[in-house]
């Protein structure tokens, strides 16, 4: 183990299937080497349209295998670089309420195209009865209607830190996380090479697979951290 244990982030996107990507899968990889993290979950966007680089009309199958394949290249360059990469996605309705699925992989989702017609709360439902860990990305982010949905029978844990967001935002989250008795989480949301403020989960033992982190997260041996061109700033 490193001086500080192992780092790994837990929310990116990537260029060519979120919409709002502007980095490749490739150099989302060389961005965390560089940094010193042992791994990373790619979470690009799966569900609203409005996220998506796919129309109606695209077969389910070729929306699984466009996000399965920025993962792929992601993989690839991290074997290259010793950097672990694991695979999750980030469910997306057209109201900006988002959540980061892990514990799934391409075949189940291949086998489940009736996904695209589910609402929100059959989607949490779904997912979670099917052994997947869902956290409630940024709760506190407004939609295009000023809401803000809160489902906390609904999710594993609460992203608490998130360096996309403002200080309020993130504080607001972490009080909804502990009226709940949720765990909080951290992640970046990275979208570009542009950022200079990261966040994630450190752990003492270096992470095997999703899984592995999953069971671990969820014994309490995870620290949330936070840092930027300075070194850390606490989470």
């Amino acid at each position: 183990m490193n001086a500080s244990g192992y780092k790994y982030e837990t929310h990116a996107h990537t260029s060519g299937l979120s919409r709002c990507g502007k980095i490749s899968p490739r150099n989302l990889v060389r961005l965390y080497a560089g940094m010193g993290y042992a791994g990373l979950c790619v979470t690009n966007h799966f569900g609203g349209r409005k996220k998506q680089p796919w129309n109606d009309m695209q077969p389910w199958h070729e929306r699984v295998e466009l996000l399965h394949n920025a993962y792929m290249q992601a993989l690839d360059e991290g074997k290259v670089l010793g950097v672990d990469v694991f695979f999750g996605w980030e469910f997306s309705n057209f109201h900006a309420h988002d959540y980061l699925t892990y514990g799934l992989d391409e075949r189940w989702l291949y086998a489940h195209p009736e996904l695209q017609d589910m609402t929100t709360s059959e989607y949490l439902d779904f997912a979670r009865g099917s052994g997947g860990f869902v956290v409630h990305a940024h709760p506190f982010r407004e939609d295009k209607t000023g809401a803000v949905v809160l489902r906390p029978h609904q999710v594993d844990a609460v992203e608490v830190v998130n360096t996309g967001r403002s200080d309020e935002v993130n504080r607001l989250a972490a009080q909804y996380a502990e009226n709940y008795g949720l765990p909080g989480f951290a992640g970046s949301d990275t979208h570009s090479e542009n950022k200079d403020d990261f966040a994630g989960i450190r752990f003492a033992k270096r992470i095997t697979d999703i899984h592995d982190m999953i069971t671990r997260f969820k014994r309490g041996e995870g620290e949330l951290f936070r840092q930027n061109s300075e070194g850390e700033v606490g989470a």
